[in-house]
């Protein structure tokens, strides 16, 4: 009979507005997606004691942890849990990994693999989970890993679960809801991988760092106006940040055919607003409605071959403590 020691679980997360920016230095909005989560559940396993093996069906891996490469992201958060915790000695484990997340859709799908899997492991040992600034951190340093120069936001929305206007080496700042906030996500179904779009814009930066310079601090403005308007509960100015965001991402070749395409889709269905998330290319985009749009606006988006659509809705709730 399977023994269960302990379960954590982690939200995804979409920026609202700033992506690519965020990276140098400007502001962004990032908001978590709670109904789309990681879960990591650790249970015993008839292995020697102080082994630990991974299961984890979504990227078909099967294997202790020591047999992983000494860069593979699953064995960096392994082993810095490990070295974190009091308890240095434990019976043979096995964690458990089940993803609802898109891989490579920019939803920090290797964000919240890294924050379940540190919650449930350090409970497992120390019976309490590390504390949260701990976890941010440890999740960090794994995001190196897979974006080579990341800029801290999905991490830290992941990680403490809030609505936040993040900017670089700033402390945190969880931002209120003035008015329901009726979002619908849609996934292009194409897979784009982090590091190489933020590659290719500091590769396009370097060759025209005033022009880039002029964008990036034209998203900054929008995203202090959004942030105003998310708390003054002005939808109408959000929305309008929102589209000229997604038009700046477009002039910095981060969008696509199949990302510019659902973003029509939406305005055209209703939305209010309309933008990809995340690094580009693929991946998701996210559709600002109203409590009456957006079943029309999700049933557009199905019709327009997006592979997986969902609406949601941010809360005032869920900047309580």
């Amino acid at each position: 009979m399977t023994e269960f020691l302990s379960t954590a679980s982690a939200p995804g997360k979409a920026i609202l507005l700033g992506e690519h920016a965020v990276v140098y230095g400007k502001p962004a909005i990032a908001i978590p997606v709670s109904q789309l989560r990681v879960e990591a559940t650790i249970e015993a396993f008839r292995c020697p004691d102080n082994e630990i093996w991974i299961d984890s069906p979504t990227i078909r891996l099967y294997k202790n942890i020591k047999d992983l490469p000494y860069e593979h992201p699953l064995r960096e958060v392994v082993e810095m849990t490990l070295a974190e915790c009091k308890n240095r000695s434990f019976p043979g484990l096995m964690i458990r990994i089940n993803s609802s997340l898109p891989i490579g859709g920019g939803m920090g799908s290797g964000a919240a693999v890294s924050c379940a899997v540190i919650r449930a492991l350090s409970k497992c040992i120390d019976g309490q989970p590390l504390a949260t600034e701990t976890i941010n951190r440890l999740t960090f340093e794994v995001e190196k890993i897979y974006h080579g120069n990341p800029s801290g936001v999905d991490n830290t929305v992941i990680t403490y679960e809030q609505p936040i206007y993040f900017r670089r080496n700033t402390p945190l700042v969880k931002i209120k809801i003035g008015k329901t906030i009726h979002l619908v996500i849609a996934d292009t179904g194409i897979n784009s991988a982090t590091s190489l779009m933020v590659s290719g814009v500091r590769k396009r930066f370097d060759q025209n760092k005033e022009i880039y310079q002029q964008k990036f601090d034209a998203i900054a403005k929008l995203v202090d106006e959004a942030r105003e308007a998310i708390e003054s509960g002005n939808i109408q100015l959000l929305a309008e940040t929102m589209n000229e965001n997604h038009r700046l991402l477009q002039e910095i070749e981060v969008s696509s055919f199949a990302l510019d395409r659902l973003v029509k889709t939406a305005r055209s269905a209703g939305a209010l607003a309309a933008k990809l998330i995340g690094a580009g290319g693929g991946g998701n985009m996210i559709a600002l409605c109203t409590g009456e749009t957006a079943k029309s606006v999700s049933q557009a988006l199905n019709a327009a071959g997006a592979v997986r659509v969902f609406s949601f809705t941010l809360t005032g709730e869920q900047t309580e403590e």
